[in-house]
């Protein structure tokens, strides 16, 4: 039984650690995405 909640809770923390690692790649991917737009804004601002 004890075996048991342990496989259970590491089960777990590896679940939670692949969707913290999942949530911090969004997070650097938004990050670049909206760097892109400021620089790309920037850029057509020169332009005109």
């Amino acid at each position: 039984m004890l075996q048991r909640n342990l496989q259970l809770v590491v089960k777990e923390q590896k679940t939670l650690r692949s969707v913290a690692n999942a949530s911090i790649e969004s997070d650097k991917e938004n990050s670049e995405e909206e760097e892109d737009f400021a620089n790309t804004k920037a850029r057509t601002v020169t332009i005109i």
